[in-house]
Order: structure tokens, then C-alpha cells, then sequence
């Protein structure tokens, strides 16, 4: 069964399929699969072209749409694919099937939503200090394994996640030894 979020993007949002035509979202089955099994503190490691990052994205777009006071803030590894995501989530509120999200203060890096007080900020890792007073409702950290300085990074972002946030940590394989390596262990021991 669909959460709340996977209903919004097979119902309200558009993607772009492989041949660049716009196409209903509907959810494949590695989406599908994170969305029935969502747990809201997730590490997810990744085969690349699964759509795992444009789930996130549409799921954290979903959050703003239907829940007051989202702050959702979405890192990514460099700042080529920090503007891919950007345009991305701007795809996905300028295509909604149905009514158009109000949005204002639309700049390089953060999408307001006034009606639901809710904010989307995507950025590249180390450029800006997360965490020291914010307050992070929904965090996504894409290819958290290119991260410099991903251990140091990481600790004042998961102190800025309250504990009914969302905090999804995503990345194709780097290597052994670095924190996402780490993570994924440590998880995958937990869960037994």
C-alpha cells in the first residue's frame, strides 16, 4: 500500500521518462519498495538509474505540498548535481497535475511555499554550516559517500532532525572504510 507521499506522486506528479517525453510518476518497483518500507531514518545504498533520488525528491515535494512547515533540505555530493535536483523539484511543482502550488522566494537554492509555511533548500555539501539553529523536518543526503568531510558534516545535520523527521542517507558504493561504508554496516548488523 502507498504512503500518503506515493499517492500524491502517482496521482499529482509528472517525470521525464528516457526519451525526454513528460510522463505520470508512477513509482517502479525499487521506488515502490522504498516508499511501502519507509521508515523515517533511512540508509539506503543504491544501484545507479533505480530512481531512488528522484523518489526522495518527490516525496519530500509531497511533504511541502500536504503538511505545514516543512523544512526540507536535500544535500548533495557536488554542486552539477545539486542544480540537477533543483530543476527537478522545480519540474515537479511547474508540471503538478491540478491546481499550482503557490510558491515564492524561488532562487539558486530554495523554494518557498507560503500557503503550507513550508521551505525546500537543496545544496552542495560543505558549502554552507547545517544544523548550528536550524530546524531540518526532512533531510535527504544524496551520494553521501562523495561527501568531503561527510563524518564532521553529518553530525550537526542529524542533530538538526527532530525525532518524527524524516532523514534519508542514500549513495552508490565508495569504497570500504569511509562513514557511509560505516552506516550501511552498522544498519544492516541492526537489522539483522
Amino acid at each position: 500500500m502507498l504512503s500518503d507521499e506515493g499517492y500524491i506522486i502517482e496521482n499529482l506528479f509528472h517525470i521525464p521518462d528516457k526519451d525526454g517525453n513528460d510522463v505520470p510518476f508512477k513509482l517502479n518497483p525499487a521506488q515502490r519498495h522504498l516508499d511501502e518500507n519507509w521508515g523515517g531514518r533511512d540508509i539506503i545504498p543504491k544501484a545507479r538509474q533505480e530512481g531512488v533520488s528522484s523518489y526522495i525528491l518527490a516525496r519530500y515535494t509531497a511533504a511541502c505540498l500536504k503538511k505545514r512547515n516543512v523544512r526540507a533540505v536535500v544535500i548533495s555530493h557536488d554542486q552539477e548535481s545539486t542544480q540537477r535536483m533543483l530543476q527537478k523539484v522545480k519540474y515537479f511543482l511547474r508540471e503538478i497535475r491540478g491546481p499550482q502550488a503557490q510558491i515564492s522566494n524561488m532562487s539558486a537554492n530554495l523554494i518557498g511555499l507560503p500557503k503550507m509555511n513550508s521551505t525546500f533548500y537543496i545544496g552542495t555539501a560543505g558549502s554552507r554550516k547545517f544544523g548550528r539553529g536550524d530546524t531540518i523536518s526532512h533531510l535527504h543526503c544524496s551520494e553521501y559517500a562523495f561527501w568531503p568531510n561527510a563524518k564532521e558534516l553529518m553530525t550537526g545535520l542529524v542533530q538538526a532532525v527532530p525525532l518524527s523527521g524524516e532523514l534519508a542517507i542514500e549513495s552508490t558504493g565508495n569504497g570500504m572504510g569511509n562513514d557511509y561504508h560505516g552506516r550501511c554496516m552498522r544498519a544492516y548488523e541492526e537489522k539483522g
